[in-house]
């Protein structure tokens, strides 16, 4: 069973489909700050087992990314995991993460940032439990994240989906996950701020939500070899257009928002960024 998610615009299939160029100057521009507090991550008493991040603004397809990797990996009963937080077994774990707060609005509940995250391994299952005085929202710095499991020579990978921004700003306000729409815009930029900053760091790769949803099969064999994933041959999921429910809620023009010129950045070869490759 795969997650069914669709595509907004078609783009040609290139070498650009898991990574692209950044442009440094432009993450000047993010004016949202952040309080600093350090939150480790727990020793994985399975050193050889590999973490695996999957990282991305709310409603980018971030759930779909990581059932994919949890199903090319065989943790049991992936084809049913709802993606909430985290799921493994004794050689991966798979991590679900919005960014920047997670499902919640920034003024409703603001929590200190989490520079990783805060769990605990199971004695049993395969789903790790967010310890209790953990804060209910994450704000996962990639950088930090990365040298945090490097520091203690445990495997690690971070998977950033980008997505048009637009659409996946109404997605996260239908959820109803903030329903303040300045508060809203911000963190999209802020989202695409990490994405941006992050994308050329080693060990992360960046998956282009269009360009997954019209082209499964080249982007799935270039990202399965990537990541040395062993999966059966033309095992690709079966996508159809459900973006078509924001035709008429998005702007017929974009205005060049931070988001969507971090976006024309981190996936140049889809329609959108040409249709807005003046907004860089």
């Amino acid at each position: 069973m795969w997650w069914v998610l669709a595509s907004l615009v078609a783009a040609a299939p290139s070498k650009h489909l898991l990574r692209a160029s950044v442009d440094n100057a432009s993450l000047r521009e993010s004016h949202m700050s952040f309080p600093n507090q350090h939150f480790d991550t727990p020793a994985d008493p399975v050193k050889e087992r590999r973490h695996i991040f999957v990282l991305g603004p709310e409603t980018s397809g971030t759930r779909l990314v990581s059932q994919i990797i949890a199903e090319d990996v065989g943790i049991p009963h992936a084809a049913t995991w709802d993606g909430h937080f985290a799921t493994m077994d004794k050689k991966d774990a798979v991590f679900h993460v919005s960014l920047p707060w997670g499902s919640q609005c920034q003024d409703h509940d603001v929590e200190p940032v989490l520079s990783t995250w805060g769990a605990e391994y199971p004695k049993h299952g395969n789903v790790l439990r967010k310890l209790d005085y953990a804060p209910s929202r994450l704000y996962v710095d990639p950088k930090t994240l990365l040298k945090t499991y490097e520091k203690k020579s445990e495997r690690v990978e971070v998977i950033l989906v980008a997505r048009d921004p637009m659409v996946s700003l109404v997605g996260k306000m239908d959820a109803l996950h903030c329903d303040n729409k300045v508060s809203a815009n911000e963190e999209q930029d802020e989202a695409y701020r990490i994405l941006l900053e992050s994308s050329k760091l080693p060990n992360v790769k960046v998956v282009c939500y269009e360009t997954l949803v019209t082209h499964p099969d080249t982007v799935l064999e270039m990202f399965r070899k990537d990541l040395s994933l062993k999966f059966p041959k033309n095992k690709v999921p079966h996508f159809f257009n459900a973006n078509e429910k924001y035709t008429r809620r998005v702007p017929k023009t974009y205005p060049c928002t931070f988001a969507l010129r971090a976006y024309n950045q981190l996936c140049p070869t889809t329609e959108l960024a040409k249709k807005y490759e003046s907004c860089v």
